[in-house]
């Protein structure tokens, strides 16, 4: 398990920039002072410390704070590769799910707002802990989104986000 001590000591991060270098070389092609991590396919950059890769987001949270949270590590503006301590914050899986794009799948524009082919009318709904909470049927589906927003701002306080 990975403690705070091996890992400064292996690497230095910088709160401001979010940036981890590396402060051992445990190979020819890695030097003393380089950048470390890689750009992952899913955004997010991950460091090899001691054979395993680990998003730098979880490292930047054990580098500060001394532990590894049991909780996600949110980037509140969303860009998986800024982690800048003022942009980690701990999250639920549903509050970490609040804070996420509109999903690409989505035809009516809006975040929480879909189309029922039956009803012929537009819904919002919401999962809050697992619980999916149905706002009601609208005509357009900007009223819709005012609906969710509504629930939103209520139910998932700092981490809402409608679009």
């Amino acid at each position: 398990m990975l403690t705070q001590a091996e890992l400064k000591r292996q690497l230095h991060y910088n709160p401001d920039t979010g940036i981890f270098t590396r402060l051992v070389s445990k190979a020819n092609c890695v030097k003393v002072g380089d950048i470390a991590g890689c750009k992952r396919v899913d955004g997010y950059i991950a460091i090899v410390i001691n054979g395993k890769a680990i998003p730098a987001h979880r490292l930047a949270w054990i580098y500060i704070y001394g532990v590894i949270t049991k909780y996600n590590i949110d980037h509140i503006n969303m860009v998986k590769d800024d982690n800048r301590l003022c942009n980690l914050r701990e999250a639920t899986n549903s509050q970490n799910k609040f804070n996420a794009r509109i999903r690409s799948d989505n035809k009516s524009g809006y975040k929480g707002v879909s189309y029922s082919k039956k009803n012929k009318k537009w819904h919002a709904s919401s999962r809050v802990n697992g619980t999916l909470y149905f706002l009601g049927y609208f005509n357009d589906p900007e009223l819709a989104h005012e609906a969710y927003k509504e629930f939103a701002i209520k139910n998932h306080g700092e981490f809402a986000r409608f679009n």
